[in-house]
């Protein structure tokens, strides 16, 4: 739960709490604990939050292990990181045959 003076402090430094509120929601639905201060320094980077906890949701639906560091990494490159999860995955079932 974000707190009124945490939100605050979001608003101060230019986060949008919505959107944290929201990828935080979203993926607490799914069973994925983050931590409030790590979306925020992806936004703050000039990532996407919202396409983060996507990423995040579809690699724990598709059985594959993703930090949220590894997920960020991909959304401050070039990568679309939800093509990221996807070759991970492709990489981790060939790695098992």
């Amino acid at each position: 739960m974000i707190s009124f003076f945490q939100k605050i402090e979001m608003t101060l430094r230019g986060v949008p709490v919505r959107t944290i509120i929201e990828a935080h929601e979203k993926t607490k639905r799914e069973g994925i604990t983050i931590e409030r201060a790590k979306p925020e320094t992806h936004h703050l980077s000039g990532g996407n939050v919202l396409l983060l906890a996507d990423s995040l949701i579809a690699a724990k639906k598709a059985g594959v292990r993703l930090e949220i560091e590894e997920a960020m990494a991909p959304d401050l490159s070039p990568e679309n990181p939800l093509e990221a999860v996807i070759q991970k995955r492709i990489v981790s079932r060939s790695k098992n045959f």
